[in-house]
């Protein structure tokens, strides 16, 4: 009994010193110190230029959480100075005990006012492929995925709100979306809603979409359940007509 007190002793004192520690982390270090090395690290990573213009906040516990202002992520050289992608707010986070366990357990993602700009060169490789600083680390990415997927992390949902995505003149506006709990194996609620056009003059559609979406990493199939969709389609000089569909299931849907 005496050791078993002594044990439970050293524990409780090591998560204590622990906890401290992480509280000093919070108290004491300003994350918007670190902006520069941030910005060179996903320069490193990506070759691309990571501009960080709002605030970035930290948070450590019960929840190892971060917070980013406005920020955008640059496109790779010959596609103009324009950002890629660029968002008004966003933040994740992470349970801290399970990752000392070395389990990843992510909270819900956040995204608002997302703005996506989808470009291709003259050589027809578009701005969202080859994300490595080099073409060797990306093959060697592509290497490693093709041999099977390990066990993907929880994530408790993603939240996209206010969103803009453009590729030529198609342009997708109000884009939102709300997914539930993504786990292998799992199913995952989606709801979708946005505007889109392809810049002809009152020519447009909107759409609202709800299923519940689910998938096997081995075999690459997609498997979607209870699928509503609904919205209107805009002619020139007919106004706006509005459509529904709606299927029980729409499976073996190939997500390679």
């Amino acid at each position: 009994m005496r050791t078993v007190k002594i044990l439970a002793g050293v524990v409780g004192a090591i998560i204590g010193l622990f906890v401290a520690g992480l509280l000093a982390v919070w108290l004491l270090v300003n994350p918007n110190d670190y902006k520069g090395r941030i910005a060179a690290a996903v320069k490193e990573s990506t070759g691309r230029e990571l501009v960080l213009r709002g605030d970035i906040k930290l948070s450590v516990f019960p929840w190892v959480a971060l917070e980013l202002g406005r920020a955008s992520l640059g496109n790779p050289p010959g596609f103009g100075e324009e950002p890629f992608l660029a968002f008004n707010h966003a933040s994740v986070r992470v349970r801290l005990f399970p990752l000392l366990a070395k389990r990843l357990e992510i909270d819900r993602v956040e995204i608002d006012g997302l703005d996506l700009r989808l470009r291709k060169n003259a050589e027809g490789a578009g701005n969202w492929e080859n994300f490595g600083a080099a073409q060797g680390q990306t093959a060697a990415a592509k290497a490693g995925g093709e041999k099977g997927g390990g066990q993907l992390p929880q994530l408790a949902g993603v939240r996209i709100t206010h969103g803009r995505v453009s590729y030529d003149a198609i342009v997708v506006e109000h884009f939102n979306l709300e997914a539930g709990a993504f786990a292998e194996h799992g199913v995952t609620p989606i709801s979708i809603s946005f505007d889109a056009n392809r810049g002809v003059a009152d020519e447009n559609v909107t759409l609202k979409a709800q299923f519940d979406l689910s998938g096997d990493v081995q075999t690459k199939h997609l498997r979607l359940e209870a699928v509503s969709l609904s919205g209107f389609l805009g002619h020139p000089g007919d106004g706006r007509t509005p459509w529904e569909m709606s299927a029980p299931v729409i499976a073996s849907l190939s997500s390679a």
